[in-house]
């Protein structure tokens, strides 16, 4: 699935490559968050152009896997 395509670029080079990502991972969206904190990524919502997301994944390259947070409602 496109979406689900990650690519790394090597810099030096200028080159792309895909990552292979282990499933669970998060469905398409835009307008989300995301901040990188200690090489890892963090996600949270956006817009799956149906509905509003509320979801949080982690994302950790050196295992190349998605985990999903259940967050509780206040």
């Amino acid at each position: 699935h496109p979406c689900h395509r990650y690519l790394k670029i090597k810099t030096e080079k200028g080159e792309w490559r895909q990552i292979p990502i282990r499933q669970p991972w998060p469905s398409a969206r835009f307008g989300h968050s995301c901040i990188v904190y200690k090489d890892l990524l963090y996600m949270f919502g956006g817009w799956d152009g149906t509905k509003t997301l509320n979801d949080f994944w982690k994302y950790n390259p050196s295992i190349q896997k998605y985990h999903n947070f259940l967050l509780k409602k206040l």
